[in-house]
């Protein structure tokens, strides 16, 4: 799908997955992020680094877009896939979202290979420190319970 398409699908939505507890960033992309010049927006996690959030969404969103798409973390590039695991196995959920429709099978696909780059420690504390009110609301608006027991299957 083509990156017009998918700012097109993104402000139409609100960007409402920018509005949740900041993404996983590596310590590469971090770097990334700060040699173009964007601000350290950053609070480090073990290995790891989440975008700060202000006013409940990700310090980098502005006017419903993502000012830092050219560098952008994985984590963010593969929305609406989510990898998961169950073990040692990796699997995929791939999320109730408005983008998700415009997706092709290979686009998904696609999706899943490139998610294959994140580590595994971040992908789990990703999802095992959710506070609850945002896991309510992730359930609300992508149906992330219900997606990650099919991808554990």
């Amino acid at each position: 799908m083509k990156l017009e398409n998918i700012k097109r699908v993104c402000v139409k939505c609100g960007a409402k997955c920018c509005y949740f507890e900041g993404p996983v960033v590596t310590k590469a992309e971090r770097r990334r992020i700060l040699k173009a010049g964007f601000e350290d927006a950053f609070v480090p996690v073990r290995n790891y680094y989440y975008v700060k959030c202000r006013g409940g969404k990700c310090s980098f969103l502005r006017n419903k877009m993502c000012r830092i798409q050219d560098v952008k973390p994985l984590m963010c590039k593969i929305w609406p896939v989510y990898p998961v695991f169950k073990g040692n196995k990796r699997r995929f959920m791939v999320l109730d979202c408005p983008l998700t429709a415009q997706l092709s099978k290979t686009d998904i696909r696609k999706l899943e290979v490139q998610s294959k780059r994140l580590p595994k420690e971040v992908v789990i504390d990703a999802i095992t420190d959710l506070p609850p009110a945002l896991t309510r609301r992730l359930n609300r608006l992508y149906s992330w319970d219900k997606r990650l027991k099919e991808a554990l299957k």
